[in-house]
């Protein structure tokens, strides 16, 4: 019994060892996230300070992403920064990682957004794609704030380097 209780174990311990060393979702990126049952909610502006608010917002509408790393890894959204790690799924799919982060991130026009999101991706050599969650309290310099939820979005990208 002991013995075919080890087996799975040493097999799912070889798939780890078998993916290839760095992350293969280093490089740059095309990414389309989008909300994919009509399910954002946002609150403290309307109309077009919405659309202002949600343009620059990387994790909406189509943006360029640098990556680098698996762990605590390098994350920048055209020019910017922002905190973010990318693990393996835990039982060593290799194709399968995590991706998500949780603390500021500076929009171009200033605004301040507190972010807790992820998404779980699988990742190909020229594409990754899978659901996306996201939660931020924002604010804005003019004083205005809310918050916004992305509850069953989606990121899709295209390797561009």
């Amino acid at each position: 019994m002991r013995a075919a209780l080890a087996l799975p174990a040493l097999a799912a311990a070889a798939c780890v060892a078998d993916c290839p060393p760095g992350s293969p979702l280093d490089g740059t990126w095309e990414v389309y996230a989008h909300d994919t049952r009509g399910a954002a909610q946002l609150t403290g502006a309307t109309g077009a300070a919405a659309t202002a608010l949600l343009e620059p917002f990387f994790l909406d509408g189509v943006h360029t992403w640098s990556l680098a790393g698996l762990g605590a890894a390098a994350l920048t959204v055209e020019g910017a920064p922002t905190d973010f790690s990318a693990t393996r799924a835990p039982d060593g799919d290799c194709a399968t990682i995590t991706i998500g982060g949780a603390g500021p991130w500076v929009a171009p026009d200033g605004t301040l957004h507190q972010l807790d999101w992820s998404a779980e991706l699988i990742v190909s050599e020229a594409t990754f794609a899978g659901p996306l969650r996201a939660a931020s309290r924002w604010s804005h310099p003019d004083g205005a704030a809310g918050t916004l939820s992305l509850p069953a979005s989606a990121l899709r990208a295209t390797r561009l380097d």
